[in-house]
């Protein structure tokens, strides 16, 4: 069990640890003047913790790596993958439905055509 002030918590290897801390008022020294007693926290840090500080701060930063920043930018990617290809996929269908309906278009005008000019010889 160590004592720490807020201050000193906080800069327990640039970052505060509020996941095995636990916190209680209590009176500390003051950092500024040793002889004044303020009311402050006390942190009680879980021995197994404190034995093996290095490969928690391991731990630790290894699961923020992995799992708040590779792992969502991985899913990211993955996800704009597919985008891409539904995209492509709903293009190219657009594209063979306007080729089809352009050459019934082109074949109705024709018959049309044809059935004018017949209509035309014959009057």
């Amino acid at each position: 069990m160590s004592l720490y002030s807020p201050a000193q918590v906080s800069r327990v290897r640039g970052t505060s640890l509020t996941v095995c801390l636990l916190f209680r008022p209590r009176m500390v020294p003051s950092l500024v003047n040793r002889d004044v007693l303020l009311e402050g926290c006390v942190s009680l840090e879980r021995q197994f913790i404190m034995d093996n500080i290095d490969l928690y701060y391991n731990v630790y930063y290894c699961f923020r790596v992995v799992f708040i920043h590779i792992a969502p930018c991985c899913i990211l990617v993955v996800l704009n993958a597919l985008l891409v290809v539904t995209i492509r996929q709903a293009s190219d269908e657009i594209r063979h439905s306007l080729t089809s309906i352009i050459q019934q278009l082109a074949t109705a005008r024709l018959l049309l055509i044809h059935a004018i000019n017949k209509h035309v010889t014959l009057i």
